[in-house]
């Protein structure tokens, strides 16, 4: 007989004030780390104070002194070939990529995070028709879905972020799905159906913060997916559009002043690879962090359902 001291689900490592003093540790004795982590944050900072810290406006153009190379008086790393400043081009770009990976690895959670937890809770046909169309999505090289839809509907920011997210969310819902099945052979967990708590309840209260910190750590991961995504869409002309800034956008315009101007290309690629570089590191960070922490998934407390 099912005891009816079963209560919430265990949520490990759910509570704000101790993930607040877990961050800390995730970078805390390697190098690597702390440098990404910096890395980031300056560029944050850089990206949402783009107005104060650019040094010129990344959209103002002055022929005499188009592509001048890094070091000019007055141009730290240089101009393009219209005399646009290359480091305010890059601090406003790392703005629109940043934009555009947040929002779509945040469309791509919301989707796949409710579709995994759907799948792995109710189990039979909607199980077999969510990953059906999981493993026929997955099975499509992600760049070419983006090409795709953005053919029909059109550059620009807003549709990139809709493309990107459509394009990566089956990842969340294959992972959430193994964790929820999982989950549903545990004893508090059929404990807690057997005592009558609604399907809602079960899955946002219980289930849902058991999943948070694997999702994080792919998101962390599809953040530079998606970065990488944007930045060959802007190249390939079906992203951002010019005067904007952007880092792809800035590969594509200088890809035929390679010989003569390397670093309208070297610079946005610099830029792209140390970000997609960081992101990998921290996330394989926060990945070890939770493997070595070394404290088991503490039972339910006695409470309600």
């Amino acid at each position: 007989m099912i005891s009816t001291q079963v209560g919430r689900a265990p949520r490990v490592g759910t509570a704000s004030g101790e993930r607040l003093r877990a961050a800390p540790r995730v970078v805390r004795g390697n190098g690597f780390a702390v440098a990404a982590a910096a890395f980031l944050a300056c560029m944050v900072v850089a990206a949402i104070f783009a107005e104060w810290v650019a040094p010129y406006d990344p959209m103002t153009i002055d022929v005499a002194r188009a592509g001048q190379g890094p070091g000019t008086p007055g141009h730290l790393l240089g101009t393009d070939s219209l005399g646009r400043d290359e480091l305010s081009r890059l601090i406003f770009g790392a703005r629109i990529s940043l934009t555009v990976g947040v929002l779509s690895v945040a469309g791509s959670v919301l989707i796949g995070v409710t579709l995994g937890l759907i799948a792995g809770y109710y189990r039979g046909f909607a199980d077999w028709l969510i990953m059906r169309t999981v493993d026929l999505q997955m099975g499509l090289p992600s760049l070419l879905i983006a090409l795709l839809a953005l053919y029909v509907l059109g550059p620009g920011i807003l549709n990139v972020v809709l493309v990107l997210a459509i394009t990566r969310w089956m990842v969340y819902a294959r992972l959430v799905r193994g964790i929820m099945l999982s989950m549903r052979e545990r004893q508090f967990f059929e404990g807690i159906v057997q005592l009558g708590a609604s399907d809602a309840r079960v899955i946002i209260r219980h289930a849902l913060p058991n999943v948070l910190r694997s999702v994080g750590v792919l998101a962390t991961l599809e953040m530079a997916m998606m970065m990488l995504l944007e930045a060959s869409l802007d190249f390939l002309g079906l992203g951002v559009q010019p005067p904007t800034a952007s880092w792809g956008l800035m590969l594509s315009e200088g890809k035929n002043y390679m010989t003569t101007a390397w670093w309208q290309v070297t610079l946005p690629g610099i830029a792209i690879a140390l970000t997609a570089l960081s992101l990998n590191i921290l996330a394989a960070r926060i990945g070890a962090s939770g493997g070595r922490s070394g404290r088991r998934m503490p039972l339910p407390k006695a409470s309600g359902v």
